[in-house]
């Protein structure tokens, strides 16, 4: 039978849900596109029903208990858009199993039950998508599962939380601290009021687990994903960075290893020629590196109820030919079966900063140490005394990550050695890839530079 409207059960009605439930009822006839059918909201649940929101539903359309979603045969879509992993999962568990389509926005779900949950989808034949649940308007899901599910991925990687792409943004472009770019992001609503997911790098995690597990056809999850958030990053990691024509961005990434997918999110630094460098505010950009088609780049607004809105609208619109039809085959969005790329062991440039007291011969320890585990280091650079001490950014050579996280252990350990030593990668293929090293005990000549003293490694110098 022909249905002259889909009827959509909305979970939540918080930035996103409110923004959903205005484009769907600004848009209701254009969603569904040829299929000519008409998309509605039936039924809102929330869990208070007395806060106010952004949007008003005619109150009958409102209730408290989910289940009256649920269990209304009416319904053909679930649109959940609560966040967190309960009662979410329950929720759409219980509306694949009663024979509803699913639409979510939940990033952290997907990346840590999101196979589980596509699996009982396909089971009953049904539509699970979640095309908002990564980089918000971007199309990347699509983009990976549709039309280029039969490529070999290479790689994947990009900025996908706007949040710490902002806070990096001001950090150099106004030269602000980390605390300062933070408020004025939270001062635009860039920034929720307990930030730690977005500064801990966790947000972009889930995210790059369900990029990973779509570009190379196997489960990553968010477990997999090992993580280096931005706090850190001080002004004086952005003025080096500057001074090398790199920029500090969170990254995330992701590729095939001998041993399995590697998957992880950190502070990288980027030339400014590379597009990753060009992204401003809270944008988002994604890479895939295809064996035959080659790089290909999606950007677009990464956060925000509208465009996450957008992203839901485009899910709906893809389910609703099936449901407009009658022919009862909605098409899931299935993970490819594919190939992974060939599995290489990656080698990294690191860019250390280490705070030490004025102690003759600390210098010496360090490069010591580091040659003694092979750590090839470029360039030495000593940064003007501070009431904490000294403070030294050491360029290490590319190298596996494990054999450089030994040194930089034993370097920790330390009684000359204050605090954590901040380590941020050079984005692979840049500059400091093709240099030379130095490994070995040789001594290490110095030369003063105003204020600032500098060592120079196999002839070469660099100042701040």
């Amino acid at each position: 039978m022909v249905k002259e409207s889909i009827r959509v059960g909305l979970l939540g009605l918080g930035t996103v849900g409110s923004a959903v439930y205005r484009l769907l009822d600004e848009e209701a006839e254009n969603i569904g596109g040829d299929a000519r059918g008409q998309v509605e909201v039936a039924r809102i649940a929330v869990r208070d029903l007395s806060r106010t929101r952004p949007v008003s539903p005619p109150p009958k359309m409102m209730t408290s208990r989910p289940e009256d979603i649920l269990e209304d045969p009416s319904i053909d879509v679930v649109v959940e858009v609560m966040g967190g992993l309960e009662p979410a999962e329950t929720l759409i568990k219980g509306a694949l199993r009663r024979g509803k389509n699913v639409v979510t926005a939940n990033k952290d779900l997907m990346a840590a039950h999101g196979h589980e949950l596509l699996e009982i989808a396909r089971a009953s034949d049904l539509s699970l998508r979640y095309e908002a649940a990564v980089a918000a308007g971007v199309p990347i899901i699509s983009c990976l599962s549709e039309g280029l599910a039969s490529e070999r991925i290479e790689e994947i990687m990009g900025i996908v939380n706007g949040t710490t792409n902002y806070i990096l943004c001001r950090m150099t472009d106004a030269d602000e601290s980390l605390t300062g770019a933070l408020a004025r992001a939270q001062e635009h609503g860039y920034a929720e009021e307990d930030p730690t997911s977005d500064l801990s790098g966790n947000d972009a995690a889930c995210k790059v687990a369900i990029m990973g597990s779509l570009a190379f056809g196997v489960p990553v999850r968010r477990r997999d994903v090992k993580v280096q958030g931005i706090t850190g990053i001080t002004t004086e990691d952005i003025r080096c960075a500057r001074k090398m024509g790199h920029v500090i961005k969170l990254v995330g990434r992701a590729w095939p290893e001998e041993a399995g997918i590697k998957a992880l999110v950190a502070p990288h630094l980027v030339p400014w020629t590379h597009p990753l460098a060009q992204v401003k505010g809270v944008d988002n950009l994604v890479q895939i590196h295809g064996a035959a088609a080659g790089p290909i780049s999606l950007a677009g607004a990464g956060a925000g109820g509208r465009a996450t809105s957008s992203a839901i609208a485009a899910d709906l619109g893809a389910i609703a030919p099936d449901l407009v039809s009658g022919h009862n085959t909605p098409r899931p969005n299935r993970t490819p079966s594919r190939l992974a790329g060939g599995g290489r062991k990656e080698e990294a440039a690191f860019y250390l900063r280490v705070v030490a007291d004025e102690r003759p011969g600390v210098l010496s320890q360090m490069v010591s140490i580091m040659a003694d585990h092979g750590v090839g280091l470029r360039e030495v650079v000593r940064l003007p005394t501070g009431t904490r001490g000294g403070a030294w950014i050491l360029l290490v050579a590319p190298i596996v990550e494990d054999r450089l996280w030994d040194a930089v252990w034993i370097l920790e350990g330390l009684t000359a050695v204050r605090g954590r030593i901040t380590v941020i990668r050079f984005l692979p293929g840049g500059s400091l890839h093709q240099t030379q090293t130095h490994s070995s005990h040789e001594p290490i000549a110095t030369t003063r530079l105003g204020a600032v003293e500098t060592c120079r490694l196999s002839g070469h110098m660099w100042s701040i």
